[in-house]
Order: C-alpha cells, then sequence, then structure tokens
C-alpha cells in the first residue's frame, strides 16, 4: 500500500502560491528615507456551510519608487480554511475558502495580514464564519445498485457493495458511483500495467498511460469537479519473483481481499470512511516476469464529493462511530506495512500488528481514549497501543480520531470483543459535563494465508 498526503484525506484543491516578489531594497533613497505606504479596498467578507468562499481586492500607493506592491504573507492557512493571494503591481487579490469539515459549531473568523512591500503598511482581512449548527450533514442511506462492464466489473461490484455495506453499517453513509471517477481511477490502474509499477499515486508525463501527475489532476482529466476528494490504492503480489516478500496466495487475489487489507491500517481506512459522497473504482494486472508466475494486481479507489456540495458526509458532534463495529465479519487479522508508515520503528513485514480500531466523531471534536481492550472471545485480551494527532509521527491524525492497535497479529477466523470508553468535547453537556462515552461491540476475522 502507499498513502500521500493526498490520502489523509485532505482537500484535493490546495493552496495557490502567490507570484514570487523580489524586493527591490529599503526605502526610495536606499532605504534611509522611507516614506510609508497606504493600503486602500476590500477587506472583509463572509461564508457559511454552504457559501464557502469570500474574495476582494486590496491595493497599496508607497510614494518610494518601486515600492508599490505586497509581500508574500508567511503562511495561507487559515484556522477554518485557506487563503490564496494573487499580488500583481500594486494589487493584492484575495480570496478565502472555508473547510466544510473545519467549519465552527459556533460563529468565528480568519484573519489575513497583507503587509506592503517596505512593511511600513499592514491591512488585516477578516472573514467572518458563520455558525455550522452542529458540523453535521445528512448520511446517505440508499444509493443506486452499481453498474460495471468490462474487465473485473465483478469484483468491482464486489469491493463496491463491501465498502457501503461496513460503511452504511458503522455510520459513515453510502457512497455513490460516479463514471467519471470511475475513469479517472481506472485509468490510474491501467497506467501501474502499462508501465509494471509498484503503487504510486503519481505519474511521470511521457510514460504510457500518463493522465495526470497527481489524483486531483486525473480526477479533472476525467471531467469531474469536486470541492473535496481523496484516493486510496493498494497492491496484491503473488507468484515465485516476490519470495522473501509478503506472497498472497491465489485465493486471496480478489479485489475484496485487497480492500481489507487496506482496512488493516491506519491513514488508508481513515481514507475509506471519510466524509465523501461518490467512488470510483480501477483495477488491473500485470505479470512481471512476462510469463504470468510473478503477478501484481492494483486497486485503485478515488472518492470525492462534487464542486456542487462543500461539505459531504460529516457527522455531528455527538456521535461517537467506530470502524470496525458490531457485525462487521471476515477482517484481515494482520496489519501489515504502510506507507507512509504509522509505527516506523517497527517492522510489521516480520511482527505484524492487528486489525485497528478506528474511533472518531464530529469535526472540531477533540476525543480521547481513557480505556479500550480488544479480546479473543474464550481467550485472553491483545496488547494494544492508541495512536491520536499528539503521537501520529506522520501528523495526519485530526484531533477528532483515535485508533487502539493490537500490537501482536490477530489469531485466523475468530470473534472479537472491543470495549471502549473516552471522552469527547462534542458530549460535553450540562448532564454530561466531562463528555464521557462507553462503546461496545464484536467483529471476526478472516483468514491469511501469506504468512
Amino acid at each position: 500500500m502507499t498513502n500521500t498526503k493526498f490520502s489523509r484525506p485532505l482537500l484535493l484543491a490546495t493552496c495557490a502560491s502567490a507570484f514570487l516578489l523580489t524586493a527591490c531594497g529599503g526605502g526610495g533613497s536606499g532605504g534611509v528615507n522611507n516614506n510609508l505606504a497606504t493600503i486602500t479596498g476590500s477587506s472583509s467578507g463572509a461564508v457559511t456551510a454552504s457559501s464557502t468562499t469570500a474574495n476582494g481586492v486590496l491595493t497599496v500607493v508607497d510614494p518610494d519608487v518601486g515600492q508599490s506592491s505586497f509581500a508574500l504573507p508567511s503562511t495561507l492557512a487559515g484556522i477554518y480554511g485557506v487563503w490564496t493571494v494573487t499580488i500583481t503591481g500594486s494589487t493584492a487579490t484575495w480570496r478565502y475558502t472555508l473547510d466544510a469539515s473545519k467549519a465552527p459549531s459556533t460563529a468565528a473568523s480568519d484573519v489575513l495580514s497583507l503587509k506592503s512591500l517596505d512593511g511600513s503598511a499592514t491591512q488585516a482581512v477578516t472573514v467572518t464564519i458563520a455558525a455550522s449548527g452542529g458540523n453535521t450533514s445528512a448520511l446517505v442511506t440508499t444509493v443506486p445498485d452499481p453498474v460495471y462492464t468490462g474487465a473485473y466489473a465483478s469484483e468491482k461490484v464486489a469491493v463496491f457493495n463491501r465498502l457501503n455495506d461496513d460503511r452504511s453499517k458503522c455510520g459513515f453513509g453510502k457512497l455513490a458511483q460516479n463514471s467519471k471517477l470511475d475513469l479517472a481511477a481506472q485509468n490510474h490502474a491501467d497506467y501501474h500495467a502499462l508501465n509494471k509499477l509498484e503503487n504510486t499515486h503519481y505519474e511521470t508525463q511521457g510514460l504510457p498511460g500518463y493522465t495526470g501527475y497527481e489524483a486531483g489532476a486525473r480526477i479533472t482529466h476525467a471531467g469531474y469537479a469536486y470541492s473535496y476528494g481523496s484516493e486510496d490504492i493498494a497492491q496484491t503480489t503473488w507468484g515465485s519473483w516476490y519470495a522473501g516478500s509478503i506472497n498472497h496466495s491465489l485465493v486471496e487475489t480478489s479485489a475484496t481481499a485487497t480492500l481489507k487489507r487496506l482496512y488493516a491500517s491506519i491513514y488508508h481506512m481513515a481514507g475509506l470512511m471519510n466524509r465523501t459522497t461518490e467512488v470510483g473504482l480501477g483495477i488491473s494486472t500485470f505479470s512481471y516476469t512476462g510469463d504470468g508466475s510473478s503477478n501484481a494486481k492494483t486497486l485503485n479507489m478515488n472518492f470525492a464529493v462534487p464542486a456542487s456540495n462543500s461539505t459531504g458526509q460529516l457527522l455531528a458532534s455527538s456521535v461517537i462511530t467506530s470502524f470496525p463495529c458490531e457485525g462487521v465479519t471476515g477482517l484481515h487479522p494482520a496489519f501489515f506495512g504502510e506507507n507512509p508508515d504509522p509505527f516506523p520503528n517497527v517492522n510489521r513485514d516480520v511482527n505484524p500488528y492487528g486489525q485497528p480500531i478506528y474511533v472518531t466523531s464530529g469535526p472540531n471534536t477533540t476525543i480521547a481514549l481513557t480505556s479500550g481492550t480488544v479480546t479473543l472471545r474464550g481467550g485472553a485480551a491483545v496488547p494494544t497501543t492508541t495512536l491520536t494527532s499528539s503521537n501520529d509521527p506522520q501528523s495526519r491524525l485530526q484531533s477528532n480520531q483515535v485508533f487502539l492497535v493490537p500490537t501482536a497479529r490477530l489469531a485466523n477466523n475468530s470473534t472479537y470483543d472491543v470495549s471502549l470508553a473516552g471522552t469527547s468535547t462534542g458530549l460535553i453537556s450540562t448532564s454530561n459535563p466531562n463528555g464521557t462515552f462507553t462503546k461496545s461491540f464484536t467483529f471476526t476475522t478472516g483468514t491469511v494465508l501469506s504468512q
């Protein structure tokens, strides 16, 4: 499996950088007699959960020759969204885009400071953000049956149904098939087969099958306009060429088996349970040796929220949900490698961990586990560790995400009982001043034949 920060998931739309500026020196007379600049124009705006952008234009006038311009801000990251600034001559065009997953439950604001090139004038741009009303949107409970044709059609149906069954069962909402996302995902899967590559989120222009350097470009190339998106990709290998590495038996090479290996991860699993509303699937296979004796099969999944929808499927702040949850079956008992690696000092190809337990709440809440156990039915509790935003070595988890991770491989074809207790700021009320919660459920594992 591979993963980039694009799969965290994060916004596909990244902050546009302003034009690079070359400083002209101090004041008009070599910095000795610097005159003060003045800034005028639109310096305020407002956004809501349904109207997520605000923009304006500022103009700077500086009596000193060559100084009528703006300095590039040191950061364009806001608390609740992102800024873009385009500097052209004496004008700065600013734009603010609210990240719906960070929308505050009470009214708030984001502020960006723009300075004149010589630093003698500063203008604060303030965007007010209306209360989100609880950071929630209706979860999708029904979607049309998927329609796939051509190679791997039945496998795509199986992946689509398994993912949606699990998302719905655990309270994350279903995903609808989208033909443009299907095209983007299949294009990237085919790129791997055409070039016989290990799985990667990136493409090299000029190679066969190139449709875009990163997932956002490939989704756009397929004609899909998005407000948010992510990509999960994994590859299954089998045959004599892979001796010494994780080598899978023929019964484990289905795309659904690959999906379960993505479940048995940290960042990829969080991506599978994100707030997106639509999905596209791509599958391809190629032989490294050319004779069919050693093969690689790629499953690529593109997830997105269309441009017409700024929020996607958001959990209410008072909700605590998990994956797995009650009744999820046949999970992969071993958590092997993941890239980037949430446990970089542990060789899990040699000593695998077990299926992670993902616990999450609504946006802008903080969740913590005070206790958690994963117990083999009729046996002992397995050792675990907890991964949160405060100890995540890759800095990808957010405050409303926590993982309880077995530090030993789980048993094949077994039942496990999970018991959790913790706190969430989204649950704080007069009757629950500490925001405490408890959660218990059961899941089962399947069989891993490749270890």
